[in-house]
């Protein structure tokens, strides 16, 4: 802990100086009583020096959570503890602990005070006792995390007030706690269960182009069939032109693009409560691709495009994307680098072809379903959510629109 002096130091100064020319005084005039009073009151400040240089020594202080990990409207217990490993008892003792906005203390604590900085946003909450030597307190307290992001608790303060008040001293215990509060989960499923379908087909996976090592069956010539498969064999034996079918080959990669812009032009104003709503969207795919056993893959345009590799999170059959991806969509904020088709054209090569491509959007605008239909004839099935008004354009072949803000208006609020 790194200690810091706060105040009292030039008053205690001024009493020593004070106290000494006391005792000069009492030294000059040969008075007895003058002379003691001075060298008590010198003796005291010292001693009162030398006990607040050494109050905050062997001084620790820990926080346990009960997780660092919740979604929005859970609960997470704090265990604090303050040991004091001298033989000096600390008789008042201050601890200030820094609340992030997105957790709110429990109604049903223990008094606590708490400070709001309007500045910048943010929340101490502060308890004082004293603490004899070398012991032990332990108290807790518990948070509800209210809204989505990745939050730091802590750094936490310790001042210390030496017996006469006239000096005080805080030590700064820098070490923070990470805590990813996830954004809210709707029950997607419901959706699953109407002829809306958010993930494609199955948990087989998406079709693809053809796999030409996998022959199926034989059906005449359709105009557009390629050349190279048509089944000489069959067209002599039946004197009409046939072509051979294959069997599809199967990809279980998914990839959830979020667009943060809720209104155009991308950079406007932002809208909290529909960016809140896609990305809560967003984040009830992701778990329910998650159950079906696809690969998660996540992109969005809040962030410069990276050099290494678009996707924040990339597709992988490990059992912590999920967690990887709940964590990405918890940390987007509410800023628009690009128009998300901008985003998805310049990323298109990083995304595995024939994977199943879910576009979520509060804003669903021409040049995004055009882009849309580009990637489906490029090889994708693309799925667009839109969480917004009602998209009244031209729905090209192949693109599967889910229009749900009707659905949000009446689960959102049920969310988990």
């Amino acid at each position: 802990m790194k200690k810091i002096r706060l105040s009292g130091k030039p008053l205690h100064d001024t009493w020593i100086f004070l106290l000494i020319g006391v005792t000069i005084f009492g030294i000059i005039t040969s008075s007895g009583l003058v002379i003691s009073f001075g060298c008590i009151g010198v003796i005291v400040a010292f001693i009162s020096l030398i006990w607040d240089k050494i109050c905050l020594q062997n001084l620790n202080y820990h926080r346990k959570l009960s997780t660092k990990r919740a979604f929005v409207g859970e609960k997470i217990d704090i265990n604090l503890t303050l040991e004091n490993k001298k033989p000096i008892p600390l008789p008042k003792v201050f601890i200030s602990d820094e609340l992030p906005s997105g957790l709110k203390l429990q109604s049903s604590q223990p008094s606590f005070e708490i400070n709001h900085q309007i500045i910048d946003n943010r929340f101490f909450i502060r308890k004082s006792f004293s603490i004899g030597w070398y012991q032990k307190i332990f108290w807790n307290y518990s948070v509800i995390c209210t809204k989505r992001g990745i939050y730091n608790l802590g750094p936490a303060e310790i001042e210390v007030h030496e017996p006469l008040g006239f000096l005080q001293s805080k030590a700064k215990h820098i070490a923070q706690d990470n805590i990813v509060i996830y954004p809210k989960l709707i029950d997607i499923e419901k959706l699953e269960s109407h002829s809306n379908r958010p993930l494609g087909e199955s948990i087989k996976g998406t079709k693809l182009l053809n796999d030409y090592s996998r022959p199926y069956s034989v059906r005449d010539y359709e105009i557009g069939d390629p050349v190279k498969t048509i089944d000489w064999k069959s067209t002599a034996k039946t004197t009409k032109l046939k072509v051979k079918t294959y069997e599809p080959s199967i990809s279980d990669i998914f990839v959830i693009a979020v667009a943060t812009e809720t209104t155009h032009p991308h950079w406007a104003a932002h809208s909290p409560k529909k960016l809140e709503r896609v990305i809560s969207t967003a984040a009830s795919v992701a778990w329910l691709a998650f159950k079906k056993k696809y690969q998660l893959g996540i992109l969005t345009n809040d962030l410069p495009l990276p050099k290494n590799n678009p996707l924040i999170v990339s597709p992988s059959k490990d059992k912590h994307n999920i967690d990887l991806a709940l964590k990405a969509l918890a940390g987007i904020k509410a800023y628009s680098v690009e128009p998300l088709e901008d985003r998805l054209m310049k990323c298109s090569r990083n995304i595995p072809k024939g994977c199943t491509l879910s576009i979520l959007t509060s804003h669903l605008s021409k040049n995004l379903m055009l882009t849309a239909h580009h990637l489906s004839n490029t090889g994708y099935n693309v799925l667009v959510i839109n969480t917004g008004n009602e998209y009244k354009g031209q729905i090209p072949k192949r693109i599967h629109l889910y229009q749900i803000n009707e659905f949000l208006n009446s689960n959102y609020n049920e969310a988990i």
